[in-house]
């Protein structure tokens, strides 16, 4: 319900997120407002017209990285991010097998879709410690997968200067 009163008071125009228990996510939200960086896609509300606009999550990534790429596709879209202080849900994702592999595998891309070479040089570096293909293989992975255009780029402003919060951080 509280997704809702967020998203009814925010006339419907961007995605809204609850906050992860037993452990949120570090990325900084404005308090006031409730605007973030990005939208965790483990329990977030997207209004369906927004959804179809930005062609919903981008089958290229399995499980990381996908719902920054959403949140940036509908930022791109003219829309905003907003996290729910009093929304929460618990998610627990402790015990994944090859998180490190498909974190970085999805890093990676989401670096060169977003056009951060150094960030894509750093995730592709963490992601050939993990798999046994030669750089040219991995290279020709991520160059199958079209970037978004300079424009959306500019109108989104991915963030990677903070790693893989891709967000200012809430603490540290």
């Amino acid at each position: 319900m509280e997704l809702i009163k967020v998203a009814d008071y925010n006339n419907w125009q961007g995605i809204f997120e609850a906050i992860h228990e037993p452990i949120m996510h570090p990325k900084y939200f404005d308090h006031k407002t409730g605007v973030t960086a990005w939208c965790s896609g483990a329990c977030v509300l997207i209004p369906v017209d927004i959804y179809q606009r930005i062609k919903g999550f981008d089958e290229d990534f399995f499980l990381y990285c996908e719902d920054v790429d959403l949140s940036w596709r509908v930022k791109a879209a003219g829309h905003q991010c907003f996290t729910c202080a009093n929304a929460l849900f618990f998610h627990y994702a402790m015990d994944r097998q090859d998180k490190e592999l498909e974190i970085w595998k999805s890093a990676a891309l989401l670096a060169h879709k977003w056009r951060s070479a150094t960030f894509k040089q750093n995730a592709f570096q963490k992601w050939k410690q993990y798999i046994d293909l030669s750089d040219e293989d991995l290279k020709i992975q991520l160059n199958k997968i079209q970037p978004h255009s300079i424009t959306d780029v500019e109108k989104a402003k991915p963030e990677f200067k903070h790693g893989l919060y891709f967000s200012k951080p809430m603490w540290r």
